[in-house]
Formats: structure tokens, C-alpha cells, sequence
């Protein structure tokens, strides 16, 4: 009984680090578009085009970690 208290107590303390470690990465990707946004802005960049960047950058960030990106570079 005990064992499985200690079990379940861990599962539970890794769910909670995987969902905090996804919000961090949700946080730190909104806070990046935020700032690309102010620069597009600041360049008076179009509307149309700072939209088509927006969407490949979240594509790129979302579907290649971070560390991917990197080794390319």
C-alpha cells in the first residue's frame, strides 16, 4: 500500500513537470511572436506578410525543438 502511495505520488509530480515544462515553451514562444510583432511594426512591414511570418514561425517553433533549430545553424 504504501509502495503504491509512492508510486502514485511520483506519476502525479511528473504530470505536473511535463505540464510546466509545456507552458514554459508556450510562454517563451508568445513572448518571441510578441516581440517579432513590435519589430514588424517598427519596419512597417505588411499586414499580409507579417501574418504569413507569424504562422511559419509557429510552425517552426511547435513542430522543432529548439535544440533541432540549432544544429541547422
Amino acid at each position: 500500500m504504501l509502495t503504491s502511495c509512492g508510486i502514485f505520488a511520483y506519476t502525479i509530480n511528473v504530470v505536473g513537470t511535463i505540464f510546466n515544462s509545456i507552458n514554459t515553451r508556450h510562454s517563451e514562444i508568445k513572448n518571441n511572436l510578441f516581440y517579432i510583432a513590435d519589430f514588424m511594426k517598427k519596419k512597417q512591414i505588411g499586414l499580409e506578410l507579417q501574418i504569413q511570418i507569424k504562422e511559419y514561425l509557429e510552425y517552426q517553433w511547435k513542430n522543432h525543438p529548439i535544440e533541432d533549430l540549432e544544429k541547422e545553424t
